[in-house]
């Protein structure tokens, strides 16, 4: 948030959107407290019925394996149709791995870090029940194919830790 200091809200205009008000809220006081909520227009809203045009970049951060399945596709190609030429969709997930020995040993090695880092073994166990059947996970393929069918000319990895990837994908790359 401090790149943001000195950033012109006239030039530069932000939509943070998430469908928990109490995140929103969260979000809000950050903001405040950082002297910037001026370049945010923050939308407590579903960001399937979000309208996004005459974007630059749009930054979706662990959401689309919260969609159904079944909507994704055509949340993706919303982002695409929304963005400006040479437009930039950042978007980190988790994702599922093909090979089950290696989705074993990642998921074993995040557990783990979860451990080492305070989380007691009840805590990482209660939240992965809390997720079964609520964070549906794709494959880097899948992602990837859905990006390129929206449209997107150019998709590049560009981070990945554990089953977390991050994506950029380029609209209409020259």
């Amino acid at each position: 948030l401090s790149l943001l200091q000195g950033v012109n809200h006239q030039q530069v205009k932000m939509i943070a959107v998430d469908n928990s008000q109490q995140m929103i809220d969260e979000f809000q006081t950050i903001l405040n407290k950082n002297h910037i909520s001026n370049l945010f227009d923050c939308r407590f809203e579903d960001v399937c019925k979000t309208k996004i045009d005459n974007a630059s970049v749009v930054i979706m951060n662990l959401t689309l394996q919260f969609i159904k399945q079944n909507e994704r596709d055509e949340l993706v190609g919303k982002i695409y149709q929304g963005l400006n030429n040479g437009g930039v969709f950042v978007l980190t997930e988790k994702v599922v791995n093909e090979n089950q020995l290696a989705e074993k040993l990642l998921q074993t090695q995040h557990e783990q870090f979860k451990f080492e880092n305070g989380y007691s073994k009840l805590e990482i166990s209660q939240k992965r029940q809390a997720l079964e059947n609520v964070l549906v996970r794709d494959t880097l393929a899948i992602h990837i194919h859905r990006l390129q069918q929206a449209g997107f000319t150019e998709v590049v990895p560009w981070f990945q830790a554990f089953q977390f990837v991050g994506l950029m994908a380029v609209s209409n790359y020259p």
